[in-house]
């Protein structure tokens, strides 16, 4: 038997809402969500949902090192790159001599690598800090 939502209130559906495994009842989720959206009240949880969304895909301390340590053998390649003028992908080597725009590509690809590393720490080590 389906609850009737219509006569729960506001912070009831929103306590059911949290509660709720929206995997198993998906349709009870969608169903408190019209109810919320019929009175104006959605945008209450959008926000809060959203935040822990992104809070979840942030890496522990674990992880931090990881992707710290990446980030340095990254930056490792590049300077060496840099300082040789050459890059070498599965055993291949590639001069700027040679082919200055696939050793530009490969070098700019390992920038945005090891950028991406070091945003991931950086993000993560902000909102620990503003969870604390």
């Amino acid at each position: 038997m389906e609850p009737d939502y219509s006569d729960y209130s506001t912070e009831e559906l929103l306590e059911v809402l949290d509660s709720i495994d929206q995997t198993r009842f998906p349709e009870r989720a969608i169903q408190i969500k019209h109810q919320l959206a019929q009175r104006g009240d959605l945008k209450e949880i959008e926000p809060a949902a959203a935040k822990a969304a992104s809070d979840e895909n942030l890496p522990g301390t674990g992880g931090q090192v990881f992707l710290s340590l990446v980030a340095l053998f990254l930056l490792w390649v590049i300077v060496n790159a840099a300082t040789t003028a050459t890059v070498s992908v599965r055993s291949s080597d590639y001069y700027y001599a040679s082919s200055p725009t696939l050793f530009l590509l490969i070098l700019g690809t390992y920038i945005f690598a090891m950028g991406a590393c070091v945003k991931r720490v950086v993000t993560a080590r902000r909102k620990a800090k503003q969870n604390v």
